[in-house]
């Protein structure tokens, strides 16, 4: 990314059962996490890119301040579940982009058509959290995929996710 201080934080740890903490530096920071790894990640302050690919447990993530870029790839199973515990809602915020999740996770998806439109996803408010669903098939089996802690649905926007609106609209 431009302007982005190359840093990178890599964590790869295989095993079944391990365990992480992974922290960012300040500044704007780009942090991997790869492996089948149950870890808590504090991204410090920054405009950061975290990508995360073959998790297979959870990851809860302290964004910080600055707008942050959050790109989930392949993941494993539905063992899996990303917790937000300061998402930045709404214009200028925080972004998770799903396309590549989408395109190996969800087995009936056209990649063109809107995922909210097609009954692949689904955005519903639990108490004070948002929680972003998948239905791999569009058949209604719905899972958590990410929770949002202490966010209100409505103020997620398409910019947020992945430029996809959550009422079914065209793909931004």
């Amino acid at each position: 990314m431009p302007g982005m201080s190359r840093r990178t934080v890599l964590r790869s740890i295989p095993g079944e059962g391990a365990a992480a903490t992974i922290l960012g530096r300040g500044g704007d920071d780009q942090i991997i996490v790869r492996g089948d790894v149950e870890a808590v990640l504090d991204a410090g302050a920054g405009g950061d890119r975290i990508e995360i690919s073959d998790i297979g447990r959870n990851l809860r993530m302290l964004l910080g301040a600055g707008a942050d870029t959050v790109v989930v790839e392949a993941l494993q199973g539905d063992r899996f579940r990303l917790v937000f515990t300061d998402f930045q809602a709404g214009a200028g915020g925080d972004r998770l982009e799903l396309l590549s999740y989408l395109r190996f996770n969800l087995t009936t998806w056209d990649e063109d058509t809107n995922p909210f439109a097609t009954g692949h996803l689904r955005l519903v408010q639990d108490g004070a959290d948002a929680r972003l669903q998948a239905s791999p098939s569009a058949d209604g089996d719905w899972r958590d995929l990410v929770v949002f802690k202490g966010t209100n649905a409505a103020a997620l926007t398409a910019e947020n996710l992945g430029g996809y609106p959550t009422r079914g609209g065209a793909p931004r």
